[in-house]
């Protein structure tokens, strides 16, 4: 595998951390205000395009660096907007660095 590719895990992305959610919080008919972590209602793919989003970098970037088209990532971004809601990008970044260092956090 390739040093600028996504690990198999799924977990890190470059050596980094992704937020994590667990499964038994992940549920496709769950409403997004109804979750305690609105990145639950992610997919895996939403939650690295994020994860890149909120390092400020770009579709096109993200889609390189992901071997998929820019027209998915757009795509991904609008999920991402109605699921955690957030009006734009750098809303959902915001959410997505609060959520993601709140379940970093030991219980």
């Amino acid at each position: 595998m390739a040093d600028n590719d996504v690990s198999e895990n799924r977990d890190t992305v470059d050596g980094e951390q992704v937020a994590e959610v667990p499964a038994e919080e992940r549920s496709g008919e769950i409403e997004a205000y109804e979750s305690p972590n609105p990145l639950a209602n992610l997919t895996q793919f939403e939650l690295t395009a994020l994860h890149y989003a909120a390092q400020q970098f770009d579709n096109l970037w993200i889609a390189a660096k992901l071997s998929v088209p820019e027209r998915q990532v757009k795509n991904a971004f609008t999920a991402i907007y109605k699921k955690l809601p957030a009006e734009n990008r750098t809303q959902s970044a915001l959410k997505y660095l609060q959520f993601a260092r709140s379940s970093d956090r030991p219980s």
